[in-house]
């Protein structure tokens, strides 16, 4: 072993910089943060591989609640860095709403702060699906005596949803409770499935990205070469219609990176 040239990984050389960093005290520090005010060392403190299909989950919670739970942050030196939290720092982006994220503080060294998060993120934490949401919303609804906004808050359905399904309870009465999941209490309730519309389409599409990470876990979103060399064969004179429409879809900020990495490959 003697004649090769061995180098410490980039994690190694970042937590030798870290540990030169002081530890702060989080006494009087805000509560929310701006995305800009985070610094992010994946490298070292990202354990998990990125989920796009929890991104996607997490910012349509954003964008209907403004929020998700708090982040974990490290204030040390001059920056506050991120622990725990790299979906949901993610899912902001994606919502455009980085102005005032909810954070939580650590408070400790270098080697506290990457014990703490591989604490953090050793549970098996699995998002739940949209049929799980739904599910969880209509019980919620039948169960107790929450408001929209609390049902909204806890499951992550939309109003619209939810205003769908206090309806059905209304036109179902006692009968409610007897449905333990809200395709059966739809049904029931003759609610109408207003196929076509933008509710249905979002949530039709959102079953199927459940099918696709059920099938392909992370392998499509990690690997982007190989899944458009997939939707090449799959879509075959309808890719066209596929990338229209997923310009349709991307954000002005999706655009932008997209455009940026074009640039940088050249």
């Amino acid at each position: 072993m003697s004649g090769k040239n061995f180098q410490i990984t980039e994690a190694a050389k970042a937590m030798r910089e870290l540990r030169k960093l002081p530890p702060q005290s989080c006494a009087g520090m805000p509560d929310v943060l701006p995305l800009s005010a985070i610094t992010i060392h994946g490298v070292v403190f990202q354990p998990r591989t990125m989920s796009e299909h929890h991104v996607h989950g997490l910012t349509k919670i954003i964008r209907n609640q403004g929020k998700v739970t708090p982040v974990v942050v490290w204030p040390a030196g001059e920056q506050v860095i991120l622990l725990d939290g790299h979906h949901r720092i993610e899912a902001y982006r994606k919502a455009e709403k980085t102005d005032a994220i909810p954070v939580e503080y650590f408070e400790g060294t270098a080697d506290d702060a990457l014990a703490r998060s591989g604490e953090l993120n050793t549970p098996l934490k699995l998002p739940m699906t949209t049929e799980e949401r739904q599910n969880f919303a209509w019980r919620m609804e039948t169960l107790g005596d929450y408001s929209l906004a609390e049902i909204v808050l806890k499951s992550g359905v939309s109003k619209a949803q939810v205003a769908r399904m206090r309806s059905a309870r209304r036109k179902l009465g006692d009968l409610a409770q007897c449905f333990g999941t809200w395709a059966a209490a739809r049904k029931h309730a003759e609610e109408p499935e207003e196929r076509g519309s933008d509710e249905w389409k979002e949530r039709q599409a959102e079953a199927y990205a459940d099918k696709l990470a059920k099938a392909f876990g992370n392998k499509l979103s990690s690997n982007t070469e190989l899944a458009a060399m997939a939707f090449h064969i799959y879509f075959g004179r309808k890719l066209p219609d596929l990338y229209h429409q997923v310009g349709e879809l991307m954000s002005e900020s999706e655009h932008q990176q997209a455009a940026d990495e074009v640039e940088d490959a050249f």
